[in-house]
């Protein structure tokens, strides 16, 4: 079976307007993320009452954007080649946009980490990826200080520190392989 495609930035923020679903796309997959990460269990049935998000859930299981949100970032996640993106927008929209979507993106993840009652603990080398993450989440930057470069790596240290945590939690004592 192919792996889900997750949509780009853009189609999930409108299908998140046509839901009435009060949060942006890197917020939304970051909080999702979080919460299976953490072990939280999900069906693509009705999975933002879990993550306590408001929505119609027929309405929100019929939109192919979100169901492909929801599939395809339970798969990357899983997935043993490491292939867990970040839902950020593009590289063409402006540089602030890009580093306020990476922070909310980490806001949503460190929140959906919170929402799993029962999370495993973590090893001393997720810890110390969790603690950046908190870093990155109250992070914010003058106009003057933003750099691509910068942004470009601190992107895949999340991506990388969201895997480490993962991975910590699959292998958890008394977890199954598959968390969700």
């Amino acid at each position: 079976m192919a792996a889900t495609r997750i949509p780009g930035f853009e189609r999930v923020d409108a299908a998140l307007v046509r839901c009435g679903i009060g949060i942006d796309a890197s917020e939304l997959q970051g909080l999702l993320a979080g919460y299976l990460a953490a072990g939280g269990p999900l069906t693509a049935s009705d999975w933002l009452a879990p993550l306590q998000l408001e929505a119609d859930a027929r309405r929100v299981a019929a939109d192919p954007d979100l169901h492909d949100l929801f599939e395809g970032t339970r798969e990357a996640l899983d997935d043993g080649e490491f292939g867990f993106d970040l839902l950020l927008p593009e590289e063409s929209a402006p540089l602030g946009e890009r580093i306020d979507a990476l922070v909310d993106w980490c806001r949503g993840f460190l929140s959906g980490l919170a929402l799993v009652p029962e999370r495993p603990a973590l090893s001393p080398e997720a810890q110390e990826a969790f603690d950046d993450l908190t870093g990155i989440a109250a992070f914010s930057v003058d106009e003057g200080e933003q750099d691509e470069d910068a942004l470009v790596e601190i992107t895949e240290f999340v991506r990388v520190a969201v895997l480490l945590i993962h991975g910590d939690a699959r292998s958890a004592p008394g977890r199954g392989t598959r968390l969700h």
